[in-house]
């Protein structure tokens, strides 16, 4: 059976579709896709068994990844990484046509990413998207690799992945040696403070960094958080999900 798929997208034939090719590969877990468009829209979908584990996509031309481009996917568990694109910014509902993925990680990095709204990464629920929720991204997300620029726009993210870590703390263990490593994978992601070549981890990204009370009317920004509670949530990193460092190994 064909487990592992490497192919490119195949612009230039007009009748080339990958859900045809793969409709007899029922057992396939991995699948590496160039896309040779500058747009992701309809390439992958619907295209891939349940048994799928691994989704890799990559493309020199690639510039705009539209929501609905992984519809169809209904694997229980996978990861889907996004890399070597000029790809500078992902869709509000990305997530949306993956409800049946129950262990999704998201692998975002090498692209050209600057900026990210919460709606990227929102949960959909019945009552609509939920920007704050972690855990329908239980492998966590790997953002390095990427222009980040430290700004007010990017708070929101810095807030997410520290209460993903929280979140995991509560009910998942790992050894002490995986916990470091995965502790020190979350802080590899950084922006660059603009006007400067300081450059801060996103997880570590608070509003006295960016200085957005000057952009609501001069208010004074609150307090970093105190070394205490950076320890606690450094320390808390010491149980997080084997599975989310076996996806970055």
């Amino acid at each position: 059976f064909l487990i592992s798929l490497k192919t490119d997208s195949y612009a230039s034939v007009r009748s080339f579709r990958l859900q045809d090719l793969l409709s007899q590969a029922p057992a396939l877990r991995k699948a590496t896709v160039n896309v040779e468009e500058t747009t992701l829209s309809h390439q992958v979908q619907r295209a891939f068994g349940t048994k799928l584990r691994e989704l890799v996509i990559t493309g020199s031309n690639l510039r705009t990844i539209l929501p609905d481009a992984f519809a169809g996917l209904t694997t229980h568990e996978l990861t889907i990484r996004i890399s070597g694109t000029l790809v500078s910014k992902f869709p509000d509902g990305l997530l949306r046509y993956l409800p049946d993925v129950r262990y999704l990680t998201l692998d975002l990095r090498n692209n050209r990413l600057t900026s990210m709204g919460p709606g990227v990464l929102a949960a959909i629920t019945r009552d609509g998207p939920v920007t704050y929720q972690t855990q329908h991204i239980t492998g966590g997300v790997l953002l390095e690799e990427n222009p980040w620029s430290c700004s007010c726009e990017l708070l929101w993210l810095g807030r997410w992945l520290r209460r993903w870590l929280r979140e995991t703390f509560h009910v998942h263990m790992l050894s002490v040696e995986a916990s470091l490593y995965v502790n020190s994978v979350s802080r590899k992601a950084t922006c660059t403070v603009s006007g400067s070549n300081v450059s801060l981890a996103i997880i570590d990204l608070r509003k006295s960094d960016v200085d957005c009370h000057q952009a609501v009317g001069g208010t004074s920004p609150p307090a970093r958080m105190d070394l205490s509670l950076l320890t606690f949530l450094s320390l808390g990193a010491l149980l997080l999900p084997i599975s989310f460092a076996c996806s970055v190994l």
